[in-house]
């Protein structure tokens, strides 16, 4: 009995605004071959796997200012939800939002004020936003996955199912 096994691994790396692509293709191919008397048996299997692309992308929840994180509604302020950064991290919005890509998965986006940055980690993310009375705050949620589409031309985007075409 003689066994071959060639796995071969392509992994291509992307990196688009502080955002890393990543696509990983795998092939495995055995080959078994069995001789007995004047009999041989030949078998051969192969098996392809591919990891589609993902984009994570920043969403600004509610306006572009006066806006705070919530978790399940806009009453839904439970302080185990994030974490204060301490330090540079508070020094931007840009720095705060740094800090979240650093700790993602975990990081499920940013409330931002000037001065203080909250690293949003409830597991569930973040589903709502309130107005403040305070003005410069801004809720970014992040990590929610984009996924490449398959095909060329000739392809529609649709909800749930084939016939979902609602907005």
């Amino acid at each position: 009995t003689t066994t071959t096994t060639t796995t071969t691994t392509t992994t291509t790396t992307t990196t688009t605004t502080s955002t890393t692509i990543t696509t990983t293709t795998s092939t495995t191919a055995m080959t078994t071959t069995t001789t007995s008397s004047a009999t041989t048996t030949t078998t051969s299997s192969a098996a392809t796997t591919t990891e589609a692309l993902i984009a994570r992308t920043w969403q600004l929840m509610g306006g572009t200012s006066n806006t705070a994180c919530r978790g399940r509604n806009s009453f839904d302020n439970n302080p185990a939800y994030y974490e204060v950064q301490p330090g540079s991290a508070s020094s931007s919005l840009d720095a705060c939002k740094a800090e979240c890509e650093r700790q993602v998965p975990r990081c499920k986006g940013i409330e931002y004020s000037l001065g203080r940055c909250e690293i949003w980690i409830r597991p569930e993310g973040i589903h709502a936003w309130t107005e403040t009375p305070t003005p410069g705050f801004t809720c970014q949620r992040f990590g929610w996955p984009v996924q490449r589409m398959i095909g060329d031309m000739d392809t529609v985007c649709r909800g749930d199912s084939p016939q979902d075409n609602s907005a």
